[in-house]
């Protein structure tokens, strides 16, 4: 699996790109990064990402298309939070639901990194 780095641009809570004052890209790093790798980890589907074919959860195999599974989500996203960089420990993972206009499932991941800090992930 390809190696996400520990500082990366910030996401605004729509996940998309802000910029700084001086045009540059904003940046996280630290905690902050890591939580925000463990969302788009969750977040993202295997095979979608161009450049990390790896990266993200096979959300195809069998989520999809399924009568909804929160056990099997959860799993899935403990799963792929382990592999984050800098991440320790998961110590929970709820799915709040599934809003089936959007087609989102809502949830958090509470995490431990290496570094021995606390932080939740919002999927």
């Amino acid at each position: 699996m390809a190696t996400i780095n520990s500082i990366t641009p910030e996401l605004t809570a729509d996940w998309d790109l802000q910029l700084g004052s001086d045009g540059s890209l904003k940046m996280l790093s630290g905690t902050a990064a890591i939580a925000q790798n463990v969302a788009c980890a969750c977040r993202c589907f295997r095979r979608g990402c161009f450049f990390f074919q790896d990266y993200g959860i096979d959300w195809f195999s069998d989520a999809l298309a399924q009568k909804f599974q929160r056990s099997l989500i959860a799993s899935r996203v403990m799963e792929k939070a382990l592999t984050v960089q800098g991440v320790e420990s998961v110590n929970s993972v709820s799915i709040a639901g599934l809003d089936s206009e959007s087609r989102t499932v809502t949830g958090e991941v509470k995490i431990t990194t290496q570094d021995g800090e606390n932080v939740a992930a919002q999927l």
